[in-house]
């Protein structure tokens, strides 16, 4: 009975044996035939019957492919640079348009000195002036100012004097008698009188220059290309010359007069009126023919005198 067990034993473990065996065969079979990149993991049959498997191996088969890296990270892009901002250009701002300039108005007292004309203050009038004539001038402002004409250390000059224009200038030296103011009256459109001076006298005939004064300065009136204004007075060789001043509807206007002899005992009269043209400027007109007078006609009387401002007929 004991060889009976131990046949018995020797049976199960060839029996066990044979069947690992063919377990096996089995599995390199189909190892053999397998495509896969992978170990078939080791088997073997313990004392007792059990199949025992390694566990897989983990190396690398050196025929597989190899596994390809990740990609790395793409770099963050930098971030773009601020576009330049065109600054523009600082544009000059426009000039503000020049104020109208009032031609009578006071001038004001822009460096505080207390005198407000572009021109001046005068000097106090020589101790030794001589020939000294005066009128009282007005410029449109109803202030009163003296104009005055005076002979010192051989030249002449005119100046005034007031509270806002003070001005001098010299005067040409006459070939005979002697300058003089001789009054002021108005020859414009702004209100403002104008001095009437006489500069010169040549045989029987006075010449008679036109001042005024503009933004507190003293000018003499021109009559644009044709120079200074020159206005005759007086009688010489058959004509008679002289100068009136008046005001109507259209204006103030200083009228150069003349008349000339005809042989029937008559005369021709005939006028120019001066009008401004600008501040310092007289326009003379186209004149005006009137017609003939006879002698003794007492429109003729003004034609050798001056009746302008406070001069009175036959005063001049």
């Amino acid at each position: 009975m004991f060889t009976s067990r131990i046949n018995h034993r020797r049976h199960r473990s060839i029996a066990a044996l044979a069947i690992a065996t063919l377990f096996v065969g089995s599995a390199c079979g189909s190892a053999e035939r397998s495509s896969s990149d992978s170990v078939a993991p080791a088997t073997a049959v313990s004392a007792e019957g059990t199949v025992v498997s390694d566990p897989p191996s983990t190396a690398s088969d050196p025929e597989a492919e190899p596994v390809p890296e990740p990609e790395p990270e793409p770099e963050p892009l930098p971030e773009p640079e601020p576009l330049p901002i065109a600054t523009p250009e600082p544009q000059p701002e426009p000039e503000p348009e020049p104020e109208p300039v009032d031609e009578v108005a006071v001038p004001s007292d822009d460096d505080g000195d207390g005198w407000d004309g572009a021109c001046g203050p005068n000097d106090p009038m020589p101790a030794g002036a001589e020939y000294i004539s005066s009128t009282t001038v007005q410029f449109g402002d109803g202030v009163p100012n003296t104009a005055t004409a005076y002979l010192h250390d051989g030249e002449w000059k005119l100046r005034i004097d007031g509270p806002v224009v003070s001005d001098e200038m010299s005067l040409p030296a006459p070939d005979f008698g002697i300058v003089r103011v001789l009054t002021a009256a108005p020859v414009n459109d702004f209100g403002g009188d104008e001095i009437l001076v006489r500069l010169d006298t040549i045989a029987d005939l006075s010449m008679i220059g036109i001042f005024g004064q503009h933004d507190g300065c003293l000018f003499r009136h021109t009559t644009g290309d044709l120079g200074p204004v020159a206005l005759t007075v007086g009688v010489h060789d058959g004509a008679m010359f002289g100068i009136t001043c008046h005001t109507d509807e259209f204006g103030s206007f200083i009228t150069s007069r003349s008349a000339t002899a005809n042989d029937d005992d008559t005369w021709n009269i005939y006028g120019t009126s001066y009008t401004y043209d600008s501040p310092t400027r007289l326009q003379a007109g186209d004149g005006a023919h009137e017609f003939a007078v006879p002698t003794g006609d007492p429109r003729l009387e003004s034609f050798t005198d001056i009746q302008c401002g406070d001069l009175l007929p036959g005063q001049f």
